[in-house]
C-alpha cells in the first residue's frame, strides 16, 4: 500500500509541475522552468532525507542539522560576496524590520530542519518526504492567495492526488 500511495502522489506533484504544459492555453500563469525547478528541489531535498536516515546511525539530528546549517551558511556567504559586489548599497537599505525578518527565517529555518530530522529518526526518509509532496501544492495555493493566480481543474485534481496519496502511505494496513 505505501508504494501505491508514493505513486499516486508523485503522479499529483508531476500533474502540479507540469501544469503550464498540460493546460496551455487557460487563465494559468505559471511557469514550466519555475515548476520544473521546484521539482528538482523536491527531489534534492528527497536524496538529503536519505543520506540524513543513513547519518542518523552514527549522528545525532542536531548535530546533522548543525553541520548542515554551517555549510549552507559558508555556502551563502561566498555567494552574497559576490552579490555584494553586483549591488553595493544591498546592506544599506535594510531597516531594522528587515533584520529582525531575517532572525525570524533563521530560526524557522533551524526548527524546520530539526522537525525534520525528528520526522527522519522515527518515521524514515521516505515518510518525512512525502510531505514534501504538498510543497507544490501549497506554492500554488500561495500563488492564488497572494498573488490571484487561477486556481484550475488540473490544480485541484494533482492536489487531490496528493492528499490521497499520503493519506494511503500513512494508513495502516489491516
Amino acid at each position: 500500500m505505501k508504494s501505491i500511495g508514493i505513486i499516486v502522489g508523485f503522479i499529483g506533484v508531476a500533474g502540479v509541475i507540469l501544469l503550464p504544459v498540460i493546460e496551455k492555453g487557460k487563465p494559468f500563469s505559471g511557469d514550466i522552468v519555475g515548476n520544473l525547478l521546484i521539482g528538482l528541489a523536491v527531489i534534492s531535498w528527497s536524496f538529503y532525507m536519505v543520506f540524513s536516515k543513513k547519518a542518523q546511525k552514527t549522528h545525532s539530528p542536531l548535530m546533522i542539522t548543525a553541520v548542515f546549517i554551517i555549510t549552507t551558511t559558508i555556502i551563502s556567504f561566498f555567494l552574497f560576496i559576490l552579490d555584494i559586489r553586483s549591488y553595493s548599497n544591498l546592506w544599506q537599505n535594510i531597516g531594522s524590520s528587515g533584520m529582525i525578518s531575517i532572525i525570524y527565517v533563521s530560526i524557522a529555518t533551524v526548527g524546520s530542519y530539526m522537525l525534520n530530522q525528528y520526522a527522519i529518526k522515527h518515521g524514515g526518509s521516505v515518510f518525512a518526504s512525502m510531505g514534501f509532496y504538498l510543497v507544490p501544492i501549497f506554492t500554488y495555493f500561495s500563488s492564488f492567495l497572494l498573488l490571484g493566480e487561477k486556481l484550475t481543474a488540473g490544480l485541484i485534481t494533482g492536489g487531490v492526488l496528493v492528499i490521497l496519496g499520503i493519506y494511503i502511505f500513512t494508513k495502516k494496513s489491516n
